[in-house]
């Protein structure tokens, strides 16, 4: 967990998609992730890395998920297109949150940092 000091490091949401999607498939070919780490060639870490969405694979790793699982990048274009909706979605957020910021006097904005620091539990 960050500290107060330190600010998390953002998750690229594409790597959360083929992240998840290469566990689903390791899971219902009944594999472990050392049996497909070793089957593709990589390290544990590094499988483990991708599943959990740290990493996304390399060109030459994603080509070998997809002889070993059947990972299809066309899945994956279609994944990319909801990525790209949610960050539109989500810049539109920011955007909202900005003018009203602009708009608000000191009172309101307080109110709203407080209220906003409530609900991420600080």
């Amino acid at each position: 967990m960050a500290s107060a000091m330190t600010k998390p490091k953002d998750k690229d949401p594409l790597a959360d998609l083929v992240g998840a999607a290469v566990r689903a498939r390791r899971h219902a070919k009944g594999q472990t992730q050392e049996e497909l780490a070793e089957n593709i060639d990589v390290s544990v870490v590094t499988l483990s890395n991708i599943e959990r969405g740290e990493n996304v694979p390399t060109l030459s790793v994603f080509f070998r998920l997809h002889r070993e699982l059947g990972l299809d990048a066309s899945e994956l274009a279609g994944a990319q297109t909801a990525v790209r909706r949610v960050s539109r979605d989500r810049l539109q957020l920011e955007a909202e949150v900005l003018e009203l910021a602009r708009t608000s006097d000191m009172r309101d904005l307080r109110l709203l940092i407080s209220l906003a620091k409530a609900m991420q539990g600080k």
